[in-house]
């Protein structure tokens, strides 16, 4: 079952032994709250981050949640990227980024033809892995972050895709920054279960 921002919350909250009452003391009252967890209807990002800092939960690691936690109800991806991600992702939990050397020229050549936003986040994982494996830090392209930035501040609605590609490159963000995306995100409302991922440009 997919959960809302305010259902996520409230099991956020009751998982650390918080009321209501005490998760809401000094943010916003007890019904703001309950409204929130209940209804899932609009709140501030500024009261979100409260939250979150009383939960003692940063606000990328809400973002994973959101983004796992979304993925599982979306319509699946088409029968060959879901099989490409599966591998890929596979390989590098396994620490087999490295065996990936092949693979990443013919994602570059895809993404170069037709700038399909999937590639370019394979792209991203895989180098991220394969920096990791052999310097012990993500180093990436900068060209692809450039590119992974231009789409962010171009897309008009993060779907849980949007999501993924911008904890990719997360790191790559000031505080401020993450802040600022984040806010937007919530403010705008943008995460929405039932909206479909887009994987173009």
């Amino acid at each position: 079952m997919i959960m809302t921002h305010g259902e996520l919350i409230k099991k956020l909250r009751v998982e650390r032994g918080l009321t209501q009452a005490e998760l809401a003391e000094g943010i916003c009252s007890r019904t703001t709250l309950s409204v929130f967890e209940n209804n899932g209807t609009y709140l501030s990002a500024e009261i979100l981050f409260k939250y979150l800092d009383r939960l003692n939960v940063l606000p990328n690691e809400y973002m994973a949640m959101i983004a796992a936690n979304d993925q599982v109800g979306l319509p699946e991806l088409p029968a060959n990227k879901d099989y490409l991600l599966r591998k890929i992702e596979s390989l590098i939990y396994q620490g087999k980024s490295l065996s990936l050397h092949e693979s990443i020229r013919g994602f570059y050549a895809a993404y170069a033809a037709d700038h399909d936003v999937f590639y370019l986040y394979l792209l991203i994982q895989i180098e991220g892995a394969r920096s990791l494996q052999v310097t012990g830090r993500v180093q990436l392209n900068p060209e692809l972050i450039a590119d992974a930035k231009s789409y962010l501040t171009r897309s008009e609605s993060f779907h849980s895709f949007d999501l993924l590609l911008f904890t990719s490159v997360l790191h790559t963000y000031t505080a401020e920054q993450q802040a600022e995306y984040y806010s937007q995100i919530i403010t705008k409302r943008l995460l929405n279960a039932y909206d479909r991922p887009e994987y173009s440009a």
